[in-house]
C-alpha cells in the first residue's frame, strides 16, 4: 500500500512539496483534517487519481504531478497511476458531488440518500415520474368534472 508522497509539483498549494522526516508514513486508513483552503480535498486528489486510474477529471490540476513511495513495489505518479494494482477509496468533497444526492421535497419524510450515479438517475426519474402522474391526475379530474355535463359523452378505452 502506500507510505508516502515523496513529492507534489504543480499541485494547488503544493507548489514544490517533499514528504520530511517527521511525517510519520501514511496507514491502512487515513483522515485527512485541517481548515478550510489548507489543502485537504487538493491533497485527496492524489490518491483520487489512483482510485480511478487516471488523471483526467475534473478537479485534477493541471499540470499537477505527484510521486508516491509504495510498501512494496514501485512508486506510483500521474503516468503510472493508470497501471497500478492497488485499492484505494477516496471520500472527499468530490466524490460528494458526483455521487450523493439528497432528496428533501417531501418534507414530511425523513430525506432519503442516494450514493452512487445509478441510484441518483433512479431518483431523478422518480421525481419526473411524479410529477407526470401529477399533472396526468389533474388532466383526469378535470376531464371527470366534463364529463359530468349532461351535454358531453365520455369515451374510455381500455388497453
Amino acid at each position: 500500500m502506500f507510505k508516502k508522497i515523496l513529492k507534489l509539483n504543480n499541485f494547488g498549494i503544493f507548489r514544490d512539496f517533499s514528504w520530511d522526516q517527521q511525517t510519520p508514513d501514511l496507514a491502512r486508513f487515513n483522515l485527512i483534517y485541517g481548515w478550510n483552503r489548507s489543502g485537504k480535498t487538493t491533497l485527496s486528489r492524489v490518491f483520487a487519481a489512483c482510485e480511478k486510474r487516471t488523471t483526467d477529471f475534473d478537479g485534477y490540476p493541471r499540470n499537477g504531478k505527484f510521486n508516491i513511495k509504495m510498501k512494496d513495489g514501485p512508486s506510483i505518479n500521474q503516468k503510472t497511476c493508470r497501471d497500478a494494482s492497488h485499492h484505494v477509496r477516496v471520500f472527499n468533497r468530490d466524490f460528494v458531488g458526483e455521487n450523493v444526492f439528497f432528496d428533501l421535497e417531501n418534507s414530511s419524510a425523513n430525506p432519503i440518500v442516494y450514493v452512487s450515479k445509478e441510484d441518483i438517475e433512479s431518483g431523478r426519474l422518480l421525481k419526473k415520474l411524479q410529477e407526470e402522474e401529477s399533472s396526468l391526475k389533474a388532466e383526469r379530474d378535470a376531464a371527470e368534472n366534463i364529463g359530468a355535463s349532461p351535454n358531453i359523452v365520455r369515451l374510455v378505452l381500455d388497453s
